[in-house]
């Protein structure tokens, strides 16, 4: 069996159609893209692109990505008093309030007491 693809939108445009037998169907869509994109350039358009989903904000995991932010950067803990991080993170998302420094360390000391137990149990021998 033949698959043939065909213009939805205009296939009184198209001198060629694509076909692929039934057991390729699993070999990509490449080329099919391609002609997409031929086609709507021909009309003055683009394909749209989804955006990337948006992370949900919440102040949980905002805490844990500074405290990560600061572990695997070698970021000073109070990086989150300096002035341009705030007004980036303003800007990013009026009115969030930022932990404190403290606040921070008692995240890092959290993080670090949950994995040590983890790789503990990990190398455990039964």
């Amino acid at each position: 069996m033949t698959l043939i693809f065909t213009c939805k939108t205009h296939p009184q445009n198209h001198t060629s159609v694509r076909t692929r037998l039934r057991g390729k169907s699993g070999d990509g869509t490449s080329n099919l893209q391609k002609d997409v994109d031929t086609c709507l350039r021909k009309q003055g358009r683009e394909r749209v692109k989804p955006a990337p989903a948006a992370i949900p904000y919440s102040e949980a995991a905002h805490r844990a990505l500074i405290a990560l932010r600061c572990a695997k950067n070698a970021r000073p803990i109070n990086s989150v008093l300096d002035e341009d991080y705030k007004l980036e993170v303003e800007m990013l998302r009026p009115g969030t309030k930022l932990p404190s420094p403290m606040t921070v360390q008692r995240d890092l000391l959290y993080i670090y007491e949950q994995a040590s137990i983890a790789v503990k149990n990990y190398f455990l021998v039964c």
